[in-house]
């Protein structure tokens, strides 16, 4: 048995649900682009939607990492992100604001310092490292403008997951040549 076809064993078809994955990521993330102008509930709902996928792509992707605890703890920022924002809709988007934001900049931070610190085991750094940025990015505009929040976090998270959805299917088609 080649060293191919013991790799190709251990992942027959995880491509699949690595491909519908991405699809419903990057397609709740242009609904989300697209209904910035809806009601704050709806917003909202989306909005835990999508960092709910965001935490869930960490977790499910964390053992694959050199340092998986960074992807448990990712997912799991993400996770209290999206709890929060299904609870607090538009009582407290001030809070909304700060607690996503910060929650943003955190992920995006420790995940450009993975990037960066672990660029010889990622083959891919350069890609999670812009996550990461993207991530301080949109965090800092939720903070920033907290009267906007639900639309500015709509808008950049919305972009976020679609690059995220995006990413994953390009994992999957690299995965099922790999496998095929």
């Amino acid at each position: 048995m080649s060293p191919m076809t013991a790799d190709t064993e251990k992942f027959p078809k995880i491509w699949i649900p690595l491909m519908v994955f991405g699809a419903l990521a990057a397609g709740l993330g242009v609904w989300l682009i697209l209904s910035t102008n809806a009601k704050t509930a709806t917003l909202a709902i989306l909005l835990a939607l999508s960092l709910f996928v965001l935490g869930l792509g960490e977790l499910v992707f964390a053992s694959g990492r050199p340092r998986p605890w960074v992807g448990y703890l990712l997912g799991a920022i993400f996770m209290v992100a999206a709890l929060v924002t299904l609870l607090r809709p538009g009582k407290s988007l001030y809070f909304l604001a700060v607690f996503v934001g910060a929650s943003m900049i955190l992920t995006g931070v420790l995940q450009l310092a993975l990037a960066l610190f672990d660029r010889q085991d990622i083959e891919h750094w350069v890609v999670l490292a812009i996550i990461g940025v993207i991530g301080i990015v949109a965090g800092v505009l939720a903070i920033a403008w907290p009267d906007i929040t639900i639309w500015v976090l709509g808008l950049v998270i919305g972009l976020r997951v679609l690059f995220f959805g995006i990413l994953e299917m390009f994992v999957a088609n690299q995965l099922r040549q790999l496998t095929s």
